[in-house]
């Protein structure tokens, strides 16, 4: 008779990075979403004491061994790692969590993963798989680890916006906001209409609608850069007050 999956999953021996052939379950990720750790523990020490970041000697290391990392497409490196971490992760090998006993080796992820989640071709290529929406839904939905820390860490990620960076729940996605901010807004640009990215963006803080609290979250970022565009202003008012009769 066939076997099961959770048993085909036990009987997988994945290389470790020492050389070894080990059960998934007992190895961890190096990567979130598709970045990679690279920096070495001498670098990161530098860098942390840098951000004012003490390293913590009762930190968990990152698992008994981590899988070995695969050769890499250099001209696609975060999807392609993306991709390998959905199938790792279904073998049962334990992802990165880069806000729990990870979060200081992990920096140099929080530094780069705004730029990633703000991208429409990450959105787009995500799309194409039902395995790889299930496995984002699961790292940063509504049920992810961590609950409100990770919810809060994914907002708060840095985003190049001209010449500033701001959190990532500061973007309006461009499809629905773009007619109304025109060139006042950050913006997402280029996501697929699928329910289910929608759903994962709202997560993010990245406003998909049109409602009551994404009009005031335009406005107070008006006020906050000392914008005054009375025929905008107008228009969101105009759109609050039919908002409000419903």
């Amino acid at each position: 008779p066939p076997r099961s999956w959770a048993e085909l999953r036990g009987a997988v021996l994945l290389p470790a990075a020492s050389g070894r052939l080990m059960p998934a379950a007992q190895l961890s990720l190096d990567s979130f979403l598709g970045l990679e750790l690279r920096l070495p523990k001498t670098v990161l020490g530098v860098l942390l004491e840098f951000v004012g970041l003490r390293s913590d000697s009762r930190s968990k290391p990152l698992a008994l061994d981590r899988v070995a990392a695969p050769k890499v497409d250099p001209d696609n490196v975060a999807d392609w790692h993306l991709g390998w971490e959905v199938f790792l992760c279904a073998l049962g090998c334990s992802p990165l969590d880069p806000t729990d006993v990870h979060a200081e080796i992990s920096i140099e992820i929080t530094f780069q993963l705004g730029a990633v989640l703000a991208s429409g071709s990450f959105w787009r290529e995500a799309a194409r798989s039902e395995h790889t929406l299930g496995y984002l839904r699961q790292a940063i939905g509504p049920g992810a680890p961590g609950g409100a820390v990770r919810r809060r860490w994914l907002r708060q990620l840095p985003v190049r916006h001209g010449e500033d960076t701001v959190p990532l729940e500061s973007l309006f996605l461009h499809s629905t906001f773009g007619a109304l901010g025109g060139g006042h807004l950050a913006y997402l640009r280029g996501a697929p209409e699928e329910p289910k990215v929608q759903e994962l963006l709202r997560c993010l803080g990245i406003d998909t609608g049109i409602t009551q609290a994404s009009l005031l979250k335009l406005l107070r970022w008006l006020r906050s850069r000392g914008i005054q565009d009375v025929g905008i202003a107008a228009d969101i008012y105009a759109r609050l007050g039919a908002l409000a009769t419903f």
